[in-house]
């Protein structure tokens, strides 16, 4: 009897330690109230919240419900929120979080390797990601005076920088992206910077011998930058969309090139040659993925939400022309005497692609569940080609300089719906349809 006693006994402590246990096991986690005033966020206090979950504080930050939090300044880089570095669960409760129209171009967020964001029922919109500097223009060169020496060579213009990618969101390679209901809407990449022009050749000396004596070279114009990939989402890790819409975003256009410089002329007495002229440099490329864009070795994955709300990519575009290419610079003319040559004209540069996949450009791995992808579109216009510079006239016994060659125009867009030269995964409770120019283009597109 002793002994069912003490084994009821134990079987009482087990059972209320587990209980214990359980208790402890099921409590909520810490979480952290942002305020609101009248509908207006306390975007501080959210800036504020997630810089503590980064340190370790409350991992779960709830905002307001209806509330819109609007972004004033960047918080760290080219972002509007501090970039995530934990694991973060973001309680939307029907809010936006969008950036001030008149606020310098930033990001709303980035999700670093270390990061993850899971966000439910919150608008994320406005956000834009920089555009790329324009390259600076060469400089002539100097002018000779001195019998003897040449005229100085243009210097090269600087190329332009791309625009950042990313205009809503970036998750970085490792970092991962839940949402739940949740709407990246209206949001933009950067555009790339135009080419600097290259610097135009001095002009030669009025006398001195020929072998020395002749004008300076144009500088090659720079090629523009590529514009920014991902409007909405620029995904180099793990993204998740469960119900979730994506509307209404733009990947950046591309930069054009700058224009070659010319040739100095041959100055004047002896015969004495003109400068070759420099190139242009090629239009940079448009960005790519107007809604989302999943890299190499990154993975998206879409699927309904609660309530079977089916996830939609709609409205974006990668509708960014290709850059302009430079034209190249005039061959500088000859002094126009005895057998003084004129200088080479430059080549012009190539026209820059257009932007491809209006709502998803896919080069990792997409799995589509229960998702509407419609009334996208990739149609810009490649960029034009540079045209060739005119070579400069030659001496009477000479010849005149060459004349450059043209460049060639870039391609048109495509792939309105979706861009896929990575795995790509339909199924057909999928609605892939009214997309611009086609519905989806590529090698991973299904047959």
């Amino acid at each position: 009897m002793r002994r069912l006693l003490a084994a009821a006994a134990c079987v009482g402590l087990a059972c209320g330690g587990i209980g214990l246990l359980s208790s402890v096991a099921q409590a909520a986690p810490p979480s952290v109230d942002v305020a609101c005033t009248n509908g207006v966020g306390d975007s501080a206090g959210l800036v504020t919240a997630i810089q503590d979950a980064n340190q370790g504080g409350p991992r779960t930050i709830v905002l307001a419900a209806g509330c819109t939090y609007t972004l004033t300044s960047a918080a760290e880089g080219d972002n509007g929120l501090p970039v995530i570095t934990s694991s973060i669960m973001l309680n939307g409760s029907g809010s936006t979080i969008t950036r001030d129209s008149a606020a310098p171009q930033f990001r709303i967020v980035e999700i670093a390797s270390a990061g993850s964001l899971t966000a439910s029922d919150v608008t994320v919109s406005g956000g834009h990601a920089p555009d790329g500097a324009d390259g600076a223009d060469g400089q002539d060169g100097a002018d000779s005076t001195t019998p003897g020496e040449p005229g100085g060579s243009g210097v090269a213009g600087v190329a332009g920088a791309n625009g950042a990618d990313g205009g809503g969101i970036l998750v970085d390679g490792g970092g991962s992206l839940t949402l739940s209901g949740a709407s990246v809407t209206d949001n933009s990449a950067g555009s790339g910077g135009n080419g600097g022009a290259g610097g135009a050749g001095g002009d030669g000396p009025a006398g001195g011998p020929p072998e020395t004596s002749f004008g300076g070279a144009g500088g090659n114009g720079n090629a523009g930058g590529s514009g920014g990939n991902g409007g909405g989402i620029a995904n180099n890790g793990s993204v998740t969309l469960s119900g979730a819409a994506v509307t209404g975003n733009n990947a950046g256009a591309g930069g054009n090139g700058g224009n070659g410089g010319d040739g100095g002329s041959g100055g004047s007495g002896p015969p004495h040659d003109g400068g070759n002229a420099g190139n242009g440099g090629d239009g940079g490329d448009a960005g790519n993925g107007g809604g989302v864009v999943n890299a190499s070795g990154a993975r998206l994955t879409t699927r309904p939400g609660a309530g079977a709300a089916d996830t939609t990519v709609s409205g974006n575009h990668a509708d960014g022309d290709g850059g302009s290419a430079g034209n190249g610079g005039e061959g500088g003319d000859s002094s126009g005497t005895g057998p003084s040559v004129g200088g080479n004209g430059g080549n012009g540069g190539n026209g820059g692609d257009a932007g491809k996949g209006g709502g998803i450009f896919n080069s990792g791995l997409t799995t589509l569940v229960r998702t509407a992808v419609t009334d996208n579109s990739a149609d810009g216009a490649g960029g034009t080609a540079g045209t060739g510079g005119t070579g400069g006239s030659g001496g009477p016994t000479g010849s005149g300089g060459a004349n450059g060659m043209a460049g060639a125009a870039g391609a048109a867009g495509a792939g309105g719906g979706i861009f896929s030269n990575g795995t790509l995964v339909v199924n057909a409770t999928d609605d892939v349809s009214g997309n611009t120019p086609d519905d989806c283009f590529g090698s991973g597109c299904p047959a």
